[in-house]
C-alpha cells in the first residue's frame, strides 16, 4: 500500500499554477471594479487621463465578474431580490442624464455606471466589508508614503516635480507625484494637504467616511493614519463629518455618550484656548479652522461656510420659486463661476425629483440592514455629506454608506487588546 507523505517545504504543487479558484477570481475583479469606481471619484492626477473611460472599464470588470460568478454551482456574489433598486439607480441615472447632457457618449458611460452598481447591490456583505478592510488599509499604506514626501516638501528637500493642470486650468498644480500643491497655495507656508487628489475636501471626506466603516477599531495602525491625513487637509467638512462620527461611533458600540460628551467638549475648549494664545493667534491652526468658524457680523453665517458664491446663491433663491426646481437647471445658466459646492447645486442641477429618487434609492438598497443603529448611523452621515459636499452618488461615499449600513453589532466591538476604546 503506498503511503501518503505530505509536501515538503520544497516541493511545488504544479496543479496551482494552472488552476484558478472562480470564487477567488469573481472577489479579485469586484475588488478592481469598486477600487476604480471609488479612486475615479475622488480625481487623483494619474486617474485624469482615463477620466471619461472609468465607468466603462469598471462596467467590463463587473460583467467579467459575472458571467464567472454564475458559471459556478454556488456564486460567491448575492442572490437576493435587487430588481427595485436596480430600477431605481436606473431611472434616476438616466433621468441626471437627460437633465444635463444627453450625448450618446453621456448616455454609455451613464449605463456603465449602472451595471457597476449592479455589480455593489450584489456584493453586499462579507466581500463589500472585506473590500473596504483592504481599501482602509491601502489608503492608509499610501498615505504614509505621501505625508512623508510632504513633509520633505515643507523641509526645503528638493524634490522632483511637473505644472499640471485638470479640466482647461480650472484646477493648477504643482505636481510632486506622490502628493500636489494647488498653485493658489505655493506660497503658503503650509499649504493644505491634499496628496494626489484634486482637492483636499476630496480626501479629507473620503478618510472621514473609511473610518465611518471601521467603527470600534479606530486605534488601528491605518486608521490613526487616515485621522491625522483628515487632520492635515484643514477641510472643516471633513472635521464636521468626523465630529459627528465620533459619536455615532459611541452610540452603536452602546457607550454611554453623555460622559463621552462632556470629556469631548472639554478637550475641544482647552485646544481653542491654546491656538488662539500660541503665539498670538497667529499660527496655522488659527488660520485654517478657528477664523473660518467665525460669524461674519454682516451676513450672520460662518466665514468657513462657503460652500457657493453670493451670486449663486441670489440664482439658487430665485431658481426655487420656478418650475425648472421639478428637473434642474444647466448650471452654465447660472453665470456665477467656478466655486461652487454643497446640495443646493445638486439639486440645481438635476432638481427635487433627481433628489427624492436620491433618497428612495438608498432607503430601498439598504433596507435589509442588520442593525438599525447602523443603518440611521449610515443615513445621517449621507445627509451629512450630501448637505455639505453634494455627491450623492459619488461611490466614495456610497461604498462606505452601504458597508455601513449593512454591519451588524459584532463589527462595532473594539479589538480585545483595546476595550477602553474611546471612540
Amino acid at each position: 500500500m503506498a503511503i501518503l507523505r505530505k509536501p515538503s517545504f520544497w516541493q511545488v504543487n504544479l496543479r496551482k499554477l494552472y488552476t484558478i479558484d472562480k470564487a477567488d477570481t469573481v472577489e479579485a475583479l469586484f475588488f478592481l471594479c469598486m477600487a476604480l469606481l471609488y479612486f475615479g471619484s475622488l480625481h487623483p492626477w494619474f486617474m485624469w487621463p482615463m477620466k471619461d473611460f472609468v465607468f466603462l472599464a469598471s462596467a467590463a470588470l463587473a460583467v467579467a465578474a459575472f458571467l464567472i460568478d454564475n458559471s459556478r454551482p454556488h456564486p460567491a456574489l448575492s442572490t437576493s431580490e435587487l430588481l427595485l433598486p436596480s430600477v431605481l439607480f436606473l431611472v434616476l441615472s438616466l433621468l441626471i442624464v437627460f437633465i444635463n447632457d444627453p450625448n450618446p457618449g453621456y448616455i454609455l458611460t451613464t449605463l456603465g455606471s449602472v451595471v457597476s452598481m449592479l455589480l455593489l447591490l450584489r456584493g453586499r456583505g462579507h466581500i463589500l466589508q472585506r473590500f473596504c478592510d483592504w481599501l482602509t488599509r491601502a489608503m492608509a499604506t499610501f498615505m504614509v508614503v505621501s505625508i512623508l514626501f510632504f513633509v520633505l516638501y515643507l523641509a526645503g528637500f528638493p524634490l522632483p516635480s511637473r505644472p499640471d493642470m485638470f479640466n482647461n486650468y480650472q484646477y493648477s498644480f504643482q505636481n510632486y507625484y506622490l502628493f500636489m500643491v494647488n498653485d493658489a497655495s505655493l506660497f503658503e507656508i503650509v499649504p493644505r494637504f491634499q496628496s494626489v487628489f484634486l482637492e483636499p475636501g476630496h480626501l479629507g471626506t473620503a478618510v472621514v467616511m473609511l473610518l465611518m466603516t471601521q467603527f470600534g477599531r479606530w486605534r488601528r495602525w491605518y486608521n490613526v493614519v487616515l485621522l491625522f491625513t483628515a487632520f492635515i487637509s484643514f477641510s472643516l467638512a471633513a472635521y464636521a463629518l468626523l465630529l459627528m462620527l465620533i459619536f455615532l461611533n459611541l452610540w452603536v458600540q452602546r457607550k454611554h455618550i453623555i460622559g463621552k460628551v462632556l470629556v469631548t467638549m472639554a478637550a475641544m475648549a482647552v485646544s481653542v484656548i491654546v491656538v488662539l494664545n500660541y503665539n498670538g493667534g497667529n499660527n496655522l491652526v488659527n488660520d485654517l479652522i478657528l477664523l473660518r468658524l467665525e460669524v461674519d457680523d454682516k451676513t450672520g453665517t460662518i466665514v468657513g461656510n462657503n460652500r457657493v458664491t453670493e451670486d449663486f446663491e441670489k440664482e439658487f433663491d430665485s431658481y426655487i420659486t420656478t418650475t425648472d426646481i421639478f428637473f434642474g437647471r444647466d448650471m452654465k445658466k447660472a453665470s456665477t463661476g467656478f466655486g461652487n459646492s454643497g446640495y443646493r447645486v445638486f439639486i440645481y442641477e438635476n432638481g427635487i425629483v433627481a433628489t427624492l429618487l436620491v433618497l428612495a434609492f438608498y432607503i430601498v438598497s439598504l433596507r435589509q440592514y442588520r442593525d438599525y443603529r447602523f443603518f440611521v448611523s449610515a443615513m445621517i452621515i449621507l445627509a451629512a455629506t450630501f448637505w455639505i459636499r453634494g455627491y450623492p452618488l459619488w461611490y466614495s461615499y456610497i461604498i462606505p454608506i452601504f458597508v455601513t449600513a449593512l454591519q451588524d453589532r459584532s463589527r462595532s466591538q473594539p479589538d480585545p487588546d483595546t476595550h477602553s476604546l474611546p471612540c
